[in-house]
């Protein structure tokens, strides 16, 4: 059974892109017959409970990431798995250093989920710009990377110098059934909004790369117009700065920040409008999920994802990155719904997260002879 095993390797299960993507897979693996170890530097993270019973969990139990790498290492020489599919930065790097230093012949497949470029250049220190250096090498030494977007895979091979053949590009799975079962839900704060107040709604964790900032000065020119509510799904160390710009501007009674919320389908399902605001990303999950909303959507143009999601800007409405004006301008051409909505058959052909299932595993099980269920 060991050789129909896939080892998937990721910090935690918090309520990020990656961790939705790492417990979509994980669960489509097993319905495909594979036994999966899920390792977690720590078992934390709400999208524990979504994880199929079938998962094998291995939480190492440590404080930080780095403190994985020992553990790791003794699981590697244990049951030296064929592959190992890692994601997120310290879980690439931590991903490589344990195979060098096990001495094993596991192949390890290194999931970058962000665009690379960009988020080096917002790393400040002298240890977050170690770190840069140290991703450099993982991706160097992995055996294949995969890239969520094309813009992702592109700027890998421009930054990185990378083989373009050693990078794969596979969209986020998206479970277009579950979203539609999950937005009846009830949801306190959702019900409390008045059911003719209009709803301008954005997700993510409340950090500079998402850049509230600018979103929130965007809805105080939109409210000069029109009469609507701002939502911002999420938690993050940028809460104290955004709740004064909202103070700030007078906008307490308009802007709500409920924190971090399992499940945004009942908002995604009420929304007039949805807005990504961000500086960078990779390939934006809740973007995907507006759209299979049928949302008007608002995107800046940024590296990357929103230009393919929204087949450069056919669809939505692209703006540059930090410009409020033009931001404001489409959000409310989105309440007038003046915005091309994309057809939800792009989603279900793009992103079915069977078939998204199915390219992960032609990468992971290469040259193992082992059939894929279908």
């Amino acid at each position: 059974m060991r050789n129909k095993t896939i080892t998937i390797f990721i910090p935690n299960l918090e309520g990020g892109g990656a961790e939705r993507v790492i417990a979509s897979l994980a669960n489509e693996f097993v319905d495909k017959g594979f036994k999966v170890d899920l390792l977690l530097v720590n078992a934390t993270g709400p999208y524990l409970r979504e994880i199929d019973e079938k998962v094998n969990i291995i939480s190492f139990g440590v404080s930080k990431n780095i403190y994985s790498l020992i553990p790791l290492i003794s699981y590697l020489r244990k049951f030296r798995p064929k592959v190992i599919l890692s994601t997120l930065l310290m879980t690439n790097i931590i991903a490589v250093l344990a195979k060098k230093m096990a001495r094993v012949n596991t192949r390890v497949i290194l999931r970058e989920a962000i665009t690379a470029s960009a988020d080096d250049q917002f790393k400040k220190g002298n240890f977050e710009y170690l770190i840069t250096h140290f991703r450099k090498w993982a991706l160097k030494n992995a055996d294949m990377i995969i890239a969520p977007s094309h813009g992702v895979s592109k700027d890998l091979v421009k930054y990185y110098g990378l083989n373009p053949m050693k990078v794969k590009v596979i969209y986020n799975p998206i479970h277009v059934d579950k979203c539609f079962q999950f937005a009846h839900e009830y949801n306190e704060i959702l019900y409390s909004i008045p059911p003719d107040k209009k709803i301008v709604l954005a997700i993510g964790r409340l950090t500079g790369q998402k850049d509230f900032m600018t979103l929130i000065n965007a809805f105080k020119k939109v409210r000069l117009n029109i009469d609507a509510v701002l939502v911002i799904l999420g938690e993050g160390n940028q809460r104290k700065q955004l709740e004064l710009l909202i103070d700030k501007n007078n906008l307490n009674d308009h802007v709500i920040l409920p924190g971090f919320i399992v499940n945004p389908f009942p908002f995604l399902k009420r929304a007039a409008v949805f807005v990504l605001s961000s500086l960078y990303e990779g390939m934006p999950n809740s973007l995907i999920q507006a759209v299979v909303f049928q949302k008007q959507i608002v995107a800046t143009n940024c590296p990357s994802g929103p230009f393919e999601i929204l087949q450069g800007g056919k669809f939505g409405y692209l703006v540059n990155m930090g410009d409020d004006e033009a931001m404001a301008l489409g959000i409310e051409k989105g309440l007038h719904g003046q915005l091309e909505k994309q057809p939800i058959k792009n989603v279900l052909e793009l992103y079915n997260s069977n078939d998204i299932a199915n390219k992960y595993l032609d990468i992971l099980l290469m040259d193992l002879d082992i059939d894929i269920k279908s």
